[in-house]
């Protein structure tokens, strides 16, 4: 009996290492779908945050929920459009995103066309400070859009900065 429950643990053991697998962004990866007109993440939950985790925050891990999102962009012109976010129970004013390529429903992270220059597409947007620090993007443009974290696009003053914490980051992996 002792030699089955051995066996039966090793093999659950197995399984269990053998699930979580890490996500490559290198290329074109399917993230989520459209159902009913409303975005689904189609990777597991579990495998996402932990790619984000390592490749982000390898000695703690904070990353702990991931969702596709829909909204418009602000601006002169409302564009719809879906991206990933990423968000920390630990730090509540912590949100990470990325765009999805809206391809006849599928929900992709793709690269931009150009390989010189990192664009909304590529990156990785990492907004961090008060609860207005949120990632919007903005259409400025001749079809130019641009990620921000504040309310606007543009610098602040030092004054400013220190009212109302905000700071913006990018990441490629």
């Amino acid at each position: 009996m002792k030699y089955l429950l051995v066996i039966f643990l090793l093999f659950n053991s197995i399984i269990i290492v053998s699930q979580s697998k890490e996500i490559s962004f290198d290329s074109k990866l399917l993230v989520g779908k459209l159902k009913n007109g409303k975005p689904k993440l189609l990777i597991t939950k579990k495998d996402f945050i932990n790619t984000v985790n390592k490749e982000l925050y390898k000695h703690d891990p904070i990353i702990d929920n991931v969702e596709v999102i829909q909204k418009y962009t602000l601006g002169s012109k409302k564009i719809k459009y879906f991206y990933v976010e990423f968000s920390s129970s630990k730090r509540k004013d912590l949100h990470i995103v990325r765009w999805l390529c809206n391809y006849n429903g599928e929900l992709y992270f793709d690269k931009s066309n150009n390989p010189d220059i990192y664009t909304y597409i590529d990156l990785f947007i990492i907004c961090e400070g008060n609860e207005k620090c949120r990632p919007r993007l903005f259409y400025m443009g001749e079809d130019d859009l641009g990620w921000s974290c504040r309310e606007f696009i543009g610098c602040v003053t030092e004054e400013e900065a220190l009212i109302n914490k905000c700071t913006q980051g990018n990441a490629a992996f």
